[in-house]
């Protein structure tokens, strides 16, 4: 996709709410299987920094793009 910087910073932020989402289900699904606390937060920052950097660096790519 080819956006203006205006466009571009509107596209991640409502990517990035979407996400919030998602990483909440992560967590959930992470709390569940029993890890621990600081496992949970490292998978989970990992995460996060993949779906809200990395691909959001060169353009606004959604989750499942990343897949």
């Amino acid at each position: 996709m080819s956006y203006d910087y205006e466009e571009y910073e509107r596209a991640c932020e409502k990517i990035r709410e979407d996400n919030e989402g998602y990483l909440a289900l992560f967590e959930k699904d992470l709390i569940a299987s029993g890890l621990s606390k600081k496992t949970i937060g490292r998978h989970v920052s990992n995460a996060s920094f993949y779906i809200n950097d990395f691909l959001l660096y060169d353009d606004a790519n959604p989750m499942r793009e990343g897949t």
